[in-house]
Formats: C-alpha cells, structure tokens, sequence
C-alpha cells in the first residue's frame, strides 16, 4: 500500500473515529487538515490529476486562489477589522470588550510597519535575533490555534447522524428590559428548530437574572418560546446561572442522568461552551445560532481568549516546551559552531 494512501485511510479513521466519541477538541480540527492534505497527496501520487484535467485545472486554479489568499491575507485582514471595530463600537457601544478588533489592527499594522525598521536597525545584535526567532515562533503557535479553534467550532456545527435528543439547552444572553435581545431570540429560534425535529424532547430555558436585568434570563426566554407556540409542558426554566459553565451545571442537574441533550448557543460561542461541557464530563452535542456578521468577528476573538483561558495548562506545557526545545537548539548551534562543524 502506497505510504501516501495509508496515511489518508489512517487520518480518515482517528477523524470518524474523534468525530463519534469526542470532537469537542482541537485534534478534531488537526486530522481533519491531515485527511484533506493526505488525500490530495494520494490522488497525485496516484496520477489521477493525469487523467482527470478538468478537475485537476481547478485544483490548481483552487490552490492559487489560497496562495493569493495568503499573500494578501494580513492585509485584508487589517483592514476587514478595522472596519469590523469601528462598526462594532458604533453599534454596540465603547465597551472594553468591543475593542478587541480594533486592537489585534493596530497590533497588525504595528508589527508590519514598525519591527521590520527595528530589525533591520538590530540585526547584528545576536541577543535580538535571538528573540526575534522566538516570538516568531510563538507568533505560529498562536496563529494555529487560531486557525484550529476556527475549525473545530465549525466541524462542530455538522451533525451528520445526529443522535435522538431527549433535551435541548439554550443559553442565555442579555435582555432588554423583560424581552429578549435579537441575539437571544435567534438561539431561541434555533432550539426551537432543533426541538422539533425530536419529538418527545423537552427545551431548558437557561439563564439566572443580572444585577441590571428586571426578570431572569430563562423566564424570558419561555415567555417568548410560549409566542412561538411551543406547549408550557415542553418548557423547563433554569434561572440561577450567571455564566456558561453554571448554565451547564444547572442545567444538567434538572434531567435525569444519562439523559441526550444538545447545547444551542450563537455559534461563535459554541465551541468554547463544548469544552466546557468536556470539561466537567457533560456529553453533549452542539447547535450554533447564526448572528450578524459585525459582531462575529468580535465575539469570536473574544470567545478564543476566554477558550485559551480554560485551557491555559496545556498551553503553559506547550510554550514550555517550546522555550525548552528552542534553547537546547541554541545550545546545540553554539556548540557546533564552536567546534567548527558548522559555521557563524
């Protein structure tokens, strides 16, 4: 069997298998990349863009439209969250947490147009060159989990053969005053949906009253699933949680144990309430509710923060190991140098 070939057939399995017992994890995101880029290899490795040109022709046209994509992509990501920020701020207000697009621009445009200058001005101090190669690589580490973190959240988003549900849990949001925001009512929307393509199940209302909120979040929410027609026996409130790993606690402990149920969340939050879940041993699915694009963008930075946050010990390990693997390298270099197998 070509090397090319097993490896697809082996990155295809641990990616059925993960996508089965668990994908609420970035390895879902890493063989999923290794199916697709193990795949491609076999098909060429096998000639079968030979005999195919039509196929073979948008690949290619395909592959130079991503390198395009990349050559011109901090750009156009500079300015998409310039633009994102401004609007942002505009809409929802100067909030702190509203500035996270428009800060990653200036950090954007500070790194492309200020440190080429400071490294051209220190490039023959060693210690900075140096440290320029490690926060480089710190830099890849992070832009990869960015792009896995992507990923995953929207491998999560696909339920092929999804499982009957006995409970579908929608988390709250804010209100505005004792009506739901637009936000709150899309996930509604959305849970409404997912309810009715299990009959039998039962929709958690989920969220605890604010200091600045007249009712709980997950009264409201009812009152408006009452509206969409969806029977007062089909309800169950939960209004004690302030967050989304109390949603989950609080919610959980009103089914009985061993109980399906899915999370039904706007869909940039939907991977970091996964993890959670996984966290604390919930099994769950997950249904992501769409929301205007402005504000994705936004919330999605804001949600890979608060997901590197709770997973913040294997990354400590991760960049641990870095910093080690990279000193030994240093170390090694500087020996071989000074016994002059390799040169200055």
């Amino acid at each position: 069997m070509p090397i090319f070939l097993f490896l697809f057939l082996l990155s295809l399995t641990v990616f059925c298998v993960l996508s089965y017992f668990e994908r609420r994890n970035l390895l879902i995101a890493i063989s999923f990349l290794m199916t697709v880029g193990t795949g491609l290899l076999t098909l060429v490795a096998t000639g079968f863009f030979d005999n195919h040109s039509f196929i073979s022709f948008s690949l290619l046209a395909f592959i130079a439209l991503v390198f395009l994509g990349i050559l011109s992509g901090p750009f156009l990501l500079m300015v998409t969250l310039y633009y994102n920020g401004f609007k942002v701020i505009r809409r929802e207000g100067a909030h702190l947490h509203n500035f996270l697009s428009l800060g990653l621009a200036l950090a954007i445009t500070l790194y492309f147009s200020f440190f080429p200058i400071l490294e051209e001005q220190l490039a023959g101090i060693g210690f900075f060159s140096i440290l320029y190669v490690y926060v480089g690589l710190l830099i890849f580490y992070l832009v990869s989990l960015v792009i896995l973190f992507i990923l995953a959240s929207f491998i999560n988003l696909v339920h092929v053969f999804p499982k009957k549900l006995d409970y579908i849990v929608v988390l709250g949001a804010g209100l505005n005053g004792d009506e739901v925001t637009p936000l709150l009512a899309s996930r509604i929307n959305k849970g409404i949906k997912v309810y009715q393509k299990n009959p039998g199940s039962k929709l958690i209302m989920s969220g605890g009253k604010g200091t600045d909120e007249v009712i709980a979040e997950g009264q409201a929410m009812a009152n408006y699933a009452l509206k969409q027609g969806v029977p007062e026996s089909d309800l169950i409130l939960e209004c004690q949680s302030r967050n989304t790993r109390e949603n989950l606690h609080y919610s959980s402990a009103l089914m009985p144990r061993g109980s399906q149920f899915a999370l039904v969340t706007s869909y940039y939050h939907l991977f970091r309430a996964l993890t959670i879940a996984r966290i604390h041993k919930l099994k769950c699915i997950g249904y992501g509710a769409r929301t205007k694009f402005y504000f994705t963008l936004n919330a999605f930075i804001r949600e890979f923060i608060g997901y590197m946050v709770i997973t913040r010990r294997k990354h400590i390990i991760m960049l641990a190991l870095i910093t080690v693997l990279y000193l030994v390298a240093l170390a090694l270099n500087l020996y071989l140098t000074s016994q002059g197998v390799i040169g200055k």
